[in-house]
């Protein structure tokens, strides 16, 4: 086994001590003898060389144990820097935990996770249910600002999920070709109000058709609205109507759209406030 670094540097020290006492007593031993044989003048310069000689010893002696545990060891010699290294991480004077990792503590520990809340399932109200020409049509309000369209005919159903905003617009667009009835559409009207689905390309339509008769010469022509539904390829089928049935449609798209906004609107949100009727002068009989 190897002595420790400590043990030999005191143990070198201790040598050098008795080595430079026994010098001395050697020394007085020869100035002694000196002084009865020659006189004091020698005595002096025995004593004198004595000194210096054990002044050197002294003075190697403290050297050489320092050099030696110098070279023995490479670390730093800084006390400060070595008590910070042999001090754990953290805070100042953090007992190391009982896991044995330096560093950890409970005050750095991630905090616990909490669990995550399931989104709100989107609320959906019925609308209207409505017998068109030879199909049925189902319209419902959702949040999300959304309006859901059913249509189905005798062999095929379709759906379509549109914004209220869109809805609105197409409403609009719809009641001003049927106000118009059999009479010819200004440029700027559109002649085809068309509600795309954006994620799907499903979509519903409205045409007019004018039937004018040959006879009799007096007859008024009939007019007629076609609700088209297709799909991404183009492929649908048409539902008639009357003018009164797609009054009735319009008149059920535009509640669904004021619903949808209604279900979309913050809890503490109110309704803006319709503004007051006048009310018409009746003339004087």
């Amino acid at each position: 086994m190897t002595p420790a670094r400590g043990s030999v540097g005191r143990l070198r020290g201790l040598a050098w001590r008795l080595t430079c006492r026994l010098t001395c007593r050697l020394t007085c031993r020869l100035a002694r003898r000196a002084a009865r044989r020659s006189g004091r003048g020698a005595a002096c310069r025995v004593a004198f060389g004595a000194m210096i000689g054990v002044t050197v010893c002294m003075a190697v002696g403290v050297a050489v144990p320092t050099a030696a545990a110098a070279q023995a060891s490479p670390r730093t010699t800084d006390p400060g820097a070595d008590h910070a290294a042999r001090r754990p991480a953290g805070r100042p004077g953090a007992a190391v935990p009982p896991t044995g990792r330096r560093g950890a503590s409970a005050d750095t520990a991630p905090p616990p996770t909490q669990p995550a809340t399931a989104p709100a399932r989107p609320i959906i109200e019925p609308v209207a249910d409505l017998v068109v020409g030879d199909g049925v049509m189902v319209i419902k309000a959702g949040t999300g600002k959304l309006v859901y369209i059913g249509i189905g005919s005798a062999t095929t159903t379709s759906t379509v999920t549109v914004p209220a905003s869109a809805v609105d617009e197409f409403v609009a667009e719809t009641q001003t070709i049927v106000r118009l009835g059999t009479r010819r559409l200004p440029t700027q009207v559109l002649d085809r109000p068309v509600l795309e689905e954006g994620t799907t390309g499903r979509a519903l339509s409205v045409t007019r058709h004018i039937e004018r008769p040959q006879r009799p010469r007096g007859a008024r022509p009939s007019v007629e609205y076609h609700f088209f539904v297709s799909d991404e390829h183009l492929r649908g089928f048409t539902i008639p109507a009357t003018p009164v049935e797609t009054k009735a449609v319009l008149l059920a798209l535009h509640r669904a759209a004021r619903r949808a906004n209604a279900l979309s609107a913050p809890p503490d949100s109110t309704p803006p406030a319709r503004p007051a009727r006048r009310a018409r002068a009746r003339p004087a009989h």
